[in-house]
């Protein structure tokens, strides 16, 4: 795993075709799929699951994180700071949200997805052919072919 600045990550994204949109972050209207975010844990990480096998098969796949703060008395920040650090990673989320990931780290990969789905952090996971988004804003979460 490569941890990227958004800089970084925004740079990833227009070399693969990402569309960028608001903000600099990936471009999500458009997403052909949309569904409920589950209230239950449990359902989540079945949710996370299902979808991030689209990126099992995918040579590199980015992860990328933002507006963690948007629901501050659901989320443990401490507890995601600590799993990055486990990876090495010792900068602030604001300043390295992206992660870029390699085809043999699904399950790495996966692991992120799940443990900022838990507490409900917006992020998206794409590679150059398919992307989710989970977003609090709407509270759905949408798919789409890049």
């Amino acid at each position: 795993m490569r941890v990227l600045s958004p800089q970084e990550a925004a740079a990833w994204c227009e070399a693969h075709h990402v569309a960028l949109g608001l903000r600099n972050l990936p471009d999500r209207s458009g997403a052909d799929l949309m569904f409920e975010i589950p209230v239950d844990p449990q359902k989540r990480v079945h949710l996370v699951n299902q979808a991030m096998e689209a990126f099992r098969h995918e040579s590199l796949f980015l992860v990328w994180f933002d507006d963690w703060s948007v629901w501050p008395s659901g989320q443990r920040m401490h507890v995601f700071d600590r799993f990055r650090m486990s990876y090495g990673e010792k900068r602030p989320l604001i300043d390295s949200p992206g992660h870029l990931f390699d085809g043999t780290e699904i399950e790495d990969g996966t692991s992120f997805v799940t443990i900022a789905a838990l507490p409900l952090l917006n992020s998206d996971w794409m590679s150059g052919r398919v992307g989710f988004s989970a977003k609090l804003g709407a509270g759905v979460s949408g798919r789409r072919v890049f």
